[in-house]
Order: structure tokens, then C-alpha cells, then sequence
């Protein structure tokens, strides 16, 4: 059995939105990680998933050699007390150099705290989860770091 084996770091805050109160800012203090981990060579995907605990599960082709981590992420600016509601995009792709086109990890099921409550000091930490997939083509993965972008949405319901 051959085992691939490369350490996926991912999440580039890249913007976003706050209607109809702007926050001054969105700061990322430590980006998610699906951690280090193998790829069975089998014809089959498989699943890192990080929860907001900060458990590592795997499933499928995938064999964990080193845990992930979550996202964390500090706003500011919004008045204390206010309730917002915090999204990912859902489709976001991690691929890594030198990687054939196609060779991509996607990413999926953003889990943020519900609810997500601005504190009295007008800012909110918060810590982001998601879901990591493979396509099942395991030949085409290339070892090495694989990241992507994700843009994050802070919005008053």
C-alpha cells in the first residue's frame, strides 16, 4: 500500500461584507488547518473535518498523521451586544504548485458559533470549522502545502 502524505494549511481571509452596520475590522489570528495526513492510493475520496472543538475526523482514503486546527478570527466596530450572522463561501478549492490541473481539495460545511454575539468591548473571537474532500483521484495529488482563499461574510440579521 502506498500512502501519500502532505500537510494542508488553508484560509486567506480575502474580504468582507457588513450591511447594514460596517465593521472597522476583521482580523485572522490563526488560520484553519486540516493538519497532516495520508492518501490511501484507492479510487475513492475521503474527509478531514475540523469542528468548532477542534477534533480532527477522518474518513475514506484519508489517514491523519498530525491533527488540525480551527480558524480563528477577531471583528470589531459593530455596537456591543449586537447579533450577526457569520458565512463562508462554499465553494472553495486549495490546490498547491506543481499540482495537474484538477487537483484540487474542496472545501464545504463552514461551521461559525450560532449564536455569534458582539461583546461589550465592540468585538467578537470567533472560531471557524469546515470540511476538507478529496475527489477520489488520488494519483493526481502532488505532496506539499495546499492552500486557498474563503471569503467570510459578517452580516446583522
Amino acid at each position: 500500500m502506498r500512502i501519500f502524505k502532505a500537510t494542508f494549511c488553508a484560509i486567506l481571509l480575502s474580504g468582507i461584507w457588513l450591511a447594514p452596520v460596517q465593521a472597522q475590522s476583521l482580523l485572522e489570528n490563526q488560520s484553519i488547518s486540516f493538519g497532516t495526513f495520508g492518501l490511501v492510493p484507492v479510487q475513492t475520496s475521503g474527509q478531514v473535518i475540523i469542528d468548532l472543538a477542534g477534533t480532527t475526523t477522518v474518513s475514506g482514503a484519508v489517514i491523519s498523521t498530525a491533527p488540525g486546527q480551527v480558524g480563528n478570527f477577531t471583528v470589531a466596530g459593530f455596537p456591543s451586544l449586537t447579533q450577526v450572522t457569520i458565512t463562508a463561501s462554499q465553494v472553495t478549492a486549495l490546490s498547491t504548485a506543481g499540482s495537474p490541473p484538477g487537483a484540487t481539495l474542496s472545501l464545504s460545511d463552514f461551521v461559525f458559533p450560532d449564536p455569534a454575539i458582539i461583546g461589550n468591548d465592540t468585538q467578537l473571537n470567533f472560531d471557524m470549522g469546515a470540511t476538507m474532500t478529496t475527489d477520489g483521484t488520488i494519483i493526481d495529488y502532488v505532496a506539499g502545502a495546499y492552500s486557498g482563499t474563503i471569503m467570510i461574510t459578517v452580516v446583522v440579521p
